[in-house]
């Protein structure tokens, strides 16, 4: 299955960016704030949006479709296919070029996150290919569930690291979590939790 939309999702609305959209969260007022290409920078209110929707199905705000959503108090960011946390801090990128990565995380130190698939599991990288590749495999390891394999490889005169999380999806299938800094950078504390956090799409959380 293909992904058809990426949402975001949390105190009681959704919000259902275009390609090309980018989006960071504000936590107090609670807030979203949005930049598309060729527009203005703007933010909503989803206290207000709130209160905009009232009775209405849906409304639009900055370009944005606006419905009601899951009450959670936190962000959630739902494709048709699977749904997982929007970590603090992390810009959300919607690119032109979607639906697959449908989106990327992007955060301090060029760090970035995205997620692809569903693959066949006889289609994902192994340490031989990476290898095969000219990158260097620095270790392996097991997140939760998730099994993955750390690469490092030359770029722009830089040294970069990227992880591998291999999510068990179905019997023949797998989500594929890249996470992706320079070699300096760490990789951020909050990774394992945002692992653990992606799960299938209900047709509740979308509202089909």
């Amino acid at each position: 299955m293909g992904h058809v939309f990426t949402r975001v999702s949390g105190y009681g609305v959704s919000l259902l960016p275009e390609p090309g959209t980018s989006l960071s969260a504000i936590e107090t007022p609670t807030a979203v704030r949005i930049r598309t290409s060729g527009e203005p920078e703007c933010t909503i209110s989803i206290d207000s949006a709130r209160r905009a929707l009232g009775n209405h199905t849906s409304i639009f705000e900055a370009g944005i479709e606006l419905t009601s959503g899951t009450d959670a108090g936190a962000w959630q960011i739902e494709t048709s296919v699977f749904t997982c946390d929007w970590p603090s801090g992390l810009e959300l990128v919607i690119p032109q070029e979607a639906p697959d990565p449908p989106f990327y995380l992007l955060g301090s130190g060029e760090m970035s996150i995205w997620i692809n698939g569903p693959v066949p599991r006889d289609r994902i990288p192994t340490s031989e290919k990476f290898r095969s590749a000219g990158q260097t495999v620095r270790k392996t390891g097991r997140t939760g569930d998730a099994e993955w394999i750390e690469v490092s490889y030359a770029h722009d005169s830089e040294s970069w690291m990227q992880r591998y999380h291999f999510v068990p999806w179905t019997s023949r299938e797998v989500l594929v979590a890249v996470v992706q800094s320079l070699d300096r950078e760490a990789p951020p504390d909050f990774v394992a939790k945002f692992i653990a956090s992606i799960r299938e799409t209900r047709d509740a959380e979308h509202g089909s």
